[in-house]
């Protein structure tokens, strides 16, 4: 029996809360403040109702009485929304990206260099080595440890090819930056 009781008043507290939150502007209309609408207006009891059905689609009902005491209606629909399109404005130009490659230069007697870069709007945003000297284990040694430096100073670099080399590594730099200028001159 108790079991119910409580149940019961949870269920008016439940009730009352969602009424008074879902209808607050119809409460006071004139007094400015909660303080105004106690002093001037005399206090009216409001009996309990059963929970009404709110949708999302309800609004409320303007009274002439600054409190409100009929109860809201509210009408249970079921709507499903509509799908609407919407055109995406571009907010920059869309950016243009060119793969490029170089021409092959030789990188003295030890084998060739040829390079290839991915340009986005004007700079280089990538950078590899299609041909690079590997005949023998020095020369793969050498290209090796050349190879990603020479990478990273090209991405440096942005979009030139002013760029400083390796050392020990001399005409592998010298056949990068060979190519690396004629893949950039066909931008």
């Amino acid at each position: 029996m108790f079991k119910y009781r409580v149940l019961s008043l949870l269920g008016f507290v439940t009730g009352t809360a969602i009424v008074l939150v879902a209808s607050p502007p119809t409460l006071f209309e004139n007094p400015t403040s909660l303080d105004e609408a106690v002093r001037t207006e005399p206090a009216t009891s409001i009996s309990p109702s059963p929970t009404p059905s709110i949708s999302a689609s309800e609004t409320p009902t303007p009274t002439s009485s600054p409190i409100a005491t009929t109860k809201p209606t509210a009408t249970a629909t079921t709507t499903k929304p509509t799908p609407t399109a919407t055109v995406a404005k571009p907010i920059a130009p869309v950016s243009s990206t060119k793969t490029l490659t170089g021409d092959a230069f030789a990188a003295s007697k030890y084998g060739s260099v040829q390079v290839q870069i991915v340009v986005t709007d004007g700079v280089v945003t990538s950078a590899k080595a299609l041909i690079f000297p590997n005949a023998d284990s020095r020369s793969s040694s050498i290209s090796s440890s050349a190879i990603p430096v020479l990478m990273q100073q090209t991405l440096a670099a942005k979009n030139s090819s002013d760029i400083q080399g390796v050392s020990g590594a001399s005409y592998t730099s010298e056949a990068w930056i060979d190519s690396l200028q004629s893949a950039l001159a066909k931008l």
